[in-house]
């Protein structure tokens, strides 16, 4: 298991809250912005003050503006 560690910004992305009979539980999501250079893949997770999370979806590059970087969405379980 690859962990990213280094430089990045963390946005709060948004809450989803289950509830089932068999469960309920939530999930705590964030935006993260890399820097271009970052080798971060969608099996990857990243660790935010202590707590690990995973990547949802592909990374999305964005080289061709001037502030170029990679946006990550995260998430993990709360229960």
């Amino acid at each position: 298991m690859k962990v990213w560690e280094g430089r990045a910004v963390v946005q709060p992305d948004r809450t989803f809250e289950s509830f089932s009979p068999a469960r309920d539980t939530s999930q705590e999501r964030f935006s993260v912005f890399l820097p271009l250079s970052a080798d971060v893949r969608s099996s990857d997770r990243i660790s935010i003050r202590g707590q690990m999370y995973e990547i949802d979806g592909e990374p999305k590059q964005f080289a061709q503006t001037r502030l170029r970087h990679i946006q990550l969405t995260v998430w993990r379980a709360i229960r």
